[in-house]
């Protein structure tokens, strides 16, 4: 979990219990729909890159080991 400074909303990914993407925005969760979601995993770090202006989750772990890729969540254009 993760707040988004430009939406200002949580960003919620549900890992290796699901995939699904949620937003929550002080008031409403809203379930979000994206092309690509990362593959299931846990104890991953996710966090704001001001910068990127998208919420990053980082490697953690599948069944399968150790992961080392990178996931972005930004806003649609």
């Amino acid at each position: 979990m993760a707040f988004d400074t430009d939406l200002n909303e949580v960003v919620l990914y549900g890992g290796a219990s699901s995939n699904d993407t949620w937003t929550w925005d002080g008031f409403n969760w809203t379930q979000v729909s994206r092309a690509t979601v990362p593959h299931d995993r846990y104890a991953y770090p996710m966090d704001y890159d001001g910068a990127a202006h998208a919420v990053v989750i980082f490697g953690g772990f599948s069944p399968a080991g150790a992961l080392s890729d990178t996931w972005e969540f930004a806003p649609a254009p």
